[in-house]
C-alpha cells in the first residue's frame, strides 16, 4: 500500500499539577493566555493558514485569566473583538 499523505494533529491537554503544583499552575495559567493573544496579534497580517491558532482547553483556565486580565488594567482598552478570538461550544 502507498502513503499518499500523513496528517499530522498538534494535541494538547490540561492536566493541573503534573507540570507544576497547583498554586503555580494558577499563577501561569493567565500569563499563558496573554503569550497566546500576543502571538495572535503578531501573527494577525500573516496569510489565513500561517496565523497563530490556539484554544483555551479549559474553562477553569479562562477564570483565571478573567480574574486578573491584563486589560482590566485602566490604561489599556478591553478586548475589541477584532475577530481573534471565539467562543466554541462543541
Amino acid at each position: 500500500m502507498k502513503l499518499d499523505s500523513i496528517y499530522l494533529i498538534d494535541y494538547t491537554h490540561t492536566d493541573v499539577g503534573y507540570t507544576n503544583d497547583h498554586p503555580i499552575f494558577w499563577e501561569i495559567q493567565p500569563r499563558l493566555i496573554d503569550d497566546a493573544l500576543d502571538l495572535i496579534d503578531r501573527y494577525a497580517g500573516n496569510p489565513p493558514k500561517n496565523r497563530f491558532r490556539w484554544m483555551v482547553e479549559t474553562t477553569c483556565g479562562i477564570d483565571a485569566w478573567l480574574k486578573p486580565a491584563s486589560w482590566a488594567l485602566p490604561d489599556q482598552d478591553a478586548p475589541s473583538g477584532n475577530g481573534r478570538s471565539q467562543v466554541v461550544d462543541r
